[in-house]
């Protein structure tokens, strides 16, 4: 079966892309370390570790930042897709802290490297908006931000009153939260890898990894067109399409769309918060910096390219369904719309990702499944691969690694 594109329709964010100059795979190649694909996860991982001054090579079938990310809508949030409450159901109270305290520190830690590395890429800092849903509702609301609370993060609850003046959103109660962004993914994704390739990074495209022999002293992926590359150290960071030679059988792959709309900054509410609802599957709007507005969430179970496609008119009459009841002031009809597409990106029962060593492949880990919080779980990934081969203390290895109930 023909692999599948990472995208259909149009994005937003494509229609501005940025080229990278990249470099052809000629010969075999000897190299530190070897990061296979070059969408955000593994710009922040390949930067994470040329700035730990490792020999970094990066190869992608894809051109950088062409993959699942030119997909991504760059809602950036510490919150994951299982609330606190409901992961902590599913995996025990003690562990759904600790995973929710790691994406704060991640999304804190994101906005501290862009700031710091200069990424030009439309960052701006947002407070979120939960809405009540299916998932929980306005008293699950409650219990979720008590929980919230009580481990230091930065949510309120938020009544009707408010809602109404601040956002036009007729609805019970949200949560309210700081450590938040939104980007342009593609440039944060670019600048990231600009970076690491400050640091000497290589990035060889297009080059498809075919099959990996690993050992306890190194290992060797064979691309398609036949060249070696010969490594201490394999990431495999592939996004919705890992090699078939990975196998992680606790995650699968989804389906999800988005539009965004011409310009309509008079339409905007003040804060430009994130907004979300707490919801299976949920819909999320956000801004852009030049008052566009975004759209996306409906996701479905399957990985069909043509069946994306097709389905984008649908999605955007449930999009606009949906706004019709939450905005009334976003303009949203056909002729507002600039831009439709979808995209696919892995997933899990708990939300959470694989981060860690592959079974039976020594010196190789994989970073797969991120869900609806890709760019944040990118981060944490980045963070605990450069603790792992640094010799560093992970505390937090046991919650994303292979056999983990993610």
């Amino acid at each position: 079966m023909a692999k599948q594109e990472p995208t259909a329709g149009t994005t937003l964010w494509a229609a501005s892309q940025e080229g990278f100059p990249t470099e052809k795979l000629t010969k075999n190649l000897r190299t530190d370390i070897l990061v296979v694909g070059a969408g955000i996860a593994g710009s922040l991982v390949a930067e994470a570790l040329s700035a730990l001054g490792r020999e970094v090579t990066v190869i992608d079938r894809h051109p950088p930042g062409a993959g699942s990310t030119s997909a991504n809508t760059s809602l950036l949030l510490f919150e994951i897709d299982n609330p606190l409450v409901v992961l902590a159901d599913k995996i025990g109270k003690e562990k759904a802290s600790r995973v929710w305290k790691r994406s704060f520190k991640a999304m804190r830690n994101l906005t501290k490297k862009v700031k710091s590395l200069g990424i030009d890429c439309e960052y701006i800092e947002r407070q979120s908006l939960l809405l009540p849903g299916k998932v929980l509702g306005p008293a699950g609301l409650r219990r979720e931000c008590e929980a919230r609370v009580a481990l230091g993060f930065p949510s309120r609850i938020v009544e009707r009153d408010h809602l109404l003046a601040d956002f036009g959103i007729d609805r019970p109660n949200a949560i309210l939260s700081g450590n938040s962004a939104e980007s342009h993914p593609i440039k944060m994704a670019l600048g990231i890898l600009r970076k690491a390739a400050d640091n000497g990074t290589k990035v060889f495209s297009p080059v498809e990894a075919k099959s990996i022999d690993a050992n306890e002293k190194r290992a060797v992926v064979t691309t398609k067109h036949g060249h070696r590359i010969t490594a201490d150290f394999v990431v495999l960071c592939c996004g919705f399409d890992p090699p078939k030679f990975l196998q992680a059988k606790q995650h699968e792959v989804v389906s999800t769309w988005a539009a965004a709309t011409k310009p309509q900054p008079q339409n905007l509410w003040p804060s430009r918060a994130l907004i979300w609802e707490a919801s299976d599957p949920y819909i999320y709007v956000r801004t852009t910096i030049d008052g566009r507005v975004v759209v996306g969430g409906e996701d479905e179970d399957h990985n069909d390219n043509e069946r994306r496609a097709k389905r984008i008119p649908s999605k955007i009459k449930r999009f606009r369904s949906k706004l019709k009841l939450l905005m009334t002031r976003i303009a949203f009809e056909n002729e507002d719309i600039d831009y439709a597409w979808s995209g696919a990106f892995g997933a899990s029962e708990t939300g959470l990702p694989t981060i860690g060593n592959v079974p039976g492949m020594p010196r190789v880990c994989a970073v797969l499944g991120f869900g609806g919080n890709g760019t944040t779980y990118a981060q944490v990934a980045s963070e605990m691969i450069a603790n792992a081969l640094s010799g560093r203390a992970e505390p937090d290895i046991d919650l994303f690694a292979f056999g983990a109930r993610n």
